[in-house]
């Protein structure tokens, strides 16, 4: 069992080192060993847990983006109206007196679609049609990121009440082991009975690093789900 939880521990520092870009077998040192018990986060407001997400605001993103290709196919089909003005310099029209000088010239033109109407209705219903998908998706992903947070609250709490149950677990244990071991030395029990709460007592620490374990986990996947910083 020694060799086995070894084994594990230096894969998961390994697997640490290549997750931070670092070599593989660079030393770290594990400072929390003795701060095993974590505070829970404080609930976070929903709407800012949401909006905080990557997800969601690559998905608001595209909503806005959509609203833009909507105007853009309304634009193609839009009466153009255009207006301009240039000099030219030389003679005029009917030379009679052989002068040069600045002609102004002004220009306007309007450009009405008038066969394209059609095709511009069916454009702008399909960016309609596209933009309601990327909406219905971002509401099925809020729901989606508003079941994750309360999953995860739910999980950690849960956690942190196993916490204590793992505590009383451990000390009802040692007082066990404390009983057996005083009445072994006076003769009223045998070895076999201190080993069992020896036994009992590791199965119960290994109970609570367990649990502790567990609500670092969960603590860690609410501050995912709520976007917030641990």
């Amino acid at each position: 069992q020694k060799i086995n939880v070894y084994k594990s521990y230096k894969i998961a520092l390994q697997n640490l080192n290549v997750m931070i870009g670092q070599d593989p077998f660079a030393p770290i040192d594990v400072v929390d060993l003795d701060n095993l018990f974590n505070q829970m986060p404080l609930a976070v407001d929903l709407k800012s847990a949401i909006v905080n997400r990557p997800e969601f605001k690559i998905s608001q993103l595209n909503v806005d983006s959509q609203n833009y290709q909507i105007s853009l196919a309304r634009g193609l089909y839009n009466p153009k109206l255009s207006i301009g003005a240039k000099l030219n310099w030389g003679t005029k029209m009917i030379n009679l007196s052989g002068d040069t000088q600045f002609n102004p010239l002004m220009f306007a033109s309007l450009s009405v679609p008038i066969f394209n109407f059609g095709a511009r209705y069916k454009s702008v219903d399909y960016q309609r049609a596209l933009l309601k998908s990327y909406e219905y998706g971002q509401m099925s992903l809020q729901d989606n990121i508003l079941k994750e947070i309360a999953q995860a609250w739910t999980s950690m709490i849960e956690n942190t009440n196993m916490i204590d149950i793992a505590i009383d677990n451990c000390d009802i244990a040692q007082r066990n082991l404390d009983l057996n071991t005083f009445s072994y030395t006076e003769g009223n029990l045998t070895i076999l009975d201190v080993l069992s709460a020896q036994i009992t007592w590791v199965q119960s620490y290994s109970g609570l690093i367990q649990a502790m374990y567990n609500q670092k986990i969960s603590i860690i996947d609410y501050s995912k789900a709520a976007a917030i910083d641990l």
